[in-house]
C-alpha cells in the first residue's frame, strides 16, 4: 500500500501527519487520525510499573516509536478545514481512500499499516542522514491568526502602527524592538496583496534618515489609496516617490 500524500512528500515525511478516510457508505463524511513519529528513543522499561513488567518484557522502544491517535479514525467536519489545519501546523496529510467506518477492526488494521509505512519512511531518511534541503518555517504566530481575520482596512491601520513602532525603535536603538517590528510587518505583508510592496517599506525604514521617513509616509499613503481604488492619487504618489528616490 503506497502512501497517498496530499500535503507533504513521501521522500521527506515530517514525522507528524493527518490520515483521513472517506466513508464508503457516505462519501460526504470523512474520518481522521493523527500519526506521530517520536524523534527520540527511550527505554520503555523505565516507565512501566514493576507489576506490569511481564506484559511488556517482549517490547522494546521501537514498538513505541510511532503511533496513531485516535487508533480508530474519528469523524471530522470537512476536508477543507482539515487541509487548512494541516497547512497551518505544517503537517503531512495522507489520504487513505474509501473504507467502511463501521468496521472498526479493519480501520484499526489499516491505520497500523499506514503508521508502520510512514514511520519507516521517516526512519529511512533520518538514519541515512539524507534529510532534504527544505526551507525552515516557523510555526504560525498569534499574529498570523489575527492578521488573517482582519479586514484590509484594519490591516492597513495595523501597518501604520507598526511603522510608527519601527521608527521609534530605530530612534531609541532598541534592537529587540527593531527585529520584532520588522518581523511583524513582514508577517502582515503575507495577508496583503503584493502591490502594497511592504518589503520596500521595510527597506526604506531601515535607512533611518529624513528622506527615508518621507518615503515611508508616501508608501503608506499609497497603500491606503490602493485599498480605496483611488488610482489617480496612486499615480501622483508614485511620481513623487520616483522623484524622491
Amino acid at each position: 500500500m503506497d502512501l497517498n500524500f496530499e500535503i507533504g512528500s513521501p521522500e521527506s515525511p515530517k514525522g507528524h501527519a493527518f490520515v483521513y478516510f472517506t466513508d464508503i457508505n457516505d462519501i460526504s463524511k470523512i474520518f481522521v487520525t493523527y500519526i506521530i513519529v517520536l524523534p527520540i528513543s527511550a527505554d520503555i522499561g523505565k516507565y512501566v510499573p514493576p507489576f506490569l513488567m511481564n506484559q511488556f518484557s517482549q517490547l522494546d522502544s521501537s514498538d513505541f516509536s510511532a503511533f496513531a491517535f485516535p487508533p480508530i479514525p474519528e469523524s471530522f467536519s470537512s476536508i477543507d478545514l482539515l487541509k487548512k489545519i494541516a497547512n497551518l501546523r505544517s503537517d503531512d496529510l495522507i489520504y487513505a481512500g474509501y473504507n467502511n467506518s463501521t468496521d472498526s477492526t479493519n480501520m484499526l488494521n489499516i491505520v497500523q499499516n499506514i503508521t508502520e509505512k510512514y514511520s519507516k519512511s521517516y526512519a529511512d531518511i533520518s538514519n541515512n542522514h539524507e534529510l532534504p534541503n527544505q526551507e525552515i518555517n516557523e510555526l504560525p504566530s498569534i499574529n498570523d491568526v489575527v492578521y488573517e481575520m482582519m479586514s484590509e482596512q484594519d490591516k492597513l491601520n495595523e501597518l501604520s502602527k507598526l511603522v510608527s513602532k519601527f521608527r521609534f525603535a530605530y530612534e531609541t536603538s532598541n534592537k529587540d524592538s527593531i527585529i520584532e517590528s520588522e518581523r511583524d510587518i513582514l508577517v502582515l505583508s503575507k495577508y496583503l496583496p503584493e502591490r502594497y510592496d511592504l518589503n520596500r517599506v521595510v527597506d526604506v525604514l531601515k535607512q533611518n534618515d529624513d528622506k527615508s521617513a518621507k518615503l515611508a509616509d508616501l508608501y503608506i499613503q499609497r497603500c491606503f489609496y490602493l485599498a480605496q481604488e483611488e488610482y489617480s492619487e496612486v499615480a501622483k504618489l508614485e511620481k513623487i516617490i520616483k522623484e524622491l528616490e
